[in-house]
Parts: structure tokens; sequence; C-alpha cells
């Protein structure tokens, strides 16, 4: 099993709606965008906790290799987006990304995923 499996599997250990079958294909889909687009990537598996739940929410990102964006480097009054970090500029949801993965390829072939570099 892929690592990148492995983490859809524990992001979407809640998800009744999504088969191991699903989750395989996308993993497969997933793993052949970023090696297309040349994507160096991290992952990271967390689980946060819910504000007044016992439970947490288990949550696997991928994060961008290389990328600039860092909250701890910071100074003062620096709102350049190199002086922030999170979803949407270096780190994003795999599961998400694996949904995005697996329509784009169903309905825009033709430009996915050689055009989302």
């Amino acid at each position: 099993m892929s690592d990148l499996l492995k983490s859809l599997c524990f992001a979407a250990q809640n998800l009744d709606l999504l088969t191991a079958a699903q989750l395989e294909r996308r993993a497969k889909l997933v793993e052949e965008d970023f090696k297309a687009i040349g994507l160096k990537y991290q992952i990271a598996l967390q689980e946060i906790p819910i504000p007044g739940w016992k439970g947490h929410l288990p949550y696997a990102s991928y994060q961008l290799l290389g990328s600039q964006c860092d909250i701890n480097k910071a100074v003062r009054g620096d709102r350049r987006h190199t002086s922030m970090s999170g979803g949407g500029l270096d780190r994003e949801c795999l599961l998400y990304f694996s949904k995005v993965s697996e329509w784009a390829h169903t309905n825009i072939p033709h430009i996915w995923p050689t055009r989302l570099r």
C-alpha cells in the first residue's frame, strides 16, 4: 500500500461514502498527477481536536517542498504571502485534491493534469 493510499485511508476513516476501491483509484490518480506535474511534496497526518466534542478530525495534507511560505519566519507587519502558510499557500487537504483529481480525469482529461502545472 502506497503512502498516499495510507494517507487517504486515514483521512477518510469516518466517511462511509468512500469505498476502499474508490480510495485506491483516487490514490493512483493523485500519484499520477503529482508525478506528471513534477510536484515535490511531503505528506502530513494530523488529528485535529474539535472544540466541544471528544473526538478528533483525521486530516491528511500535502506540503509543497521548497515553498518559501512560512509563518514562523514572519516579522511584525510583514504581509507578504511568504510570511503565511497553510491551506491554499503551501499545503492543502489531500482528500480534497483526490476528489478534484477524480472529477478532472473524468470531465476535463484533455487539460488535466498537463495544464495544472
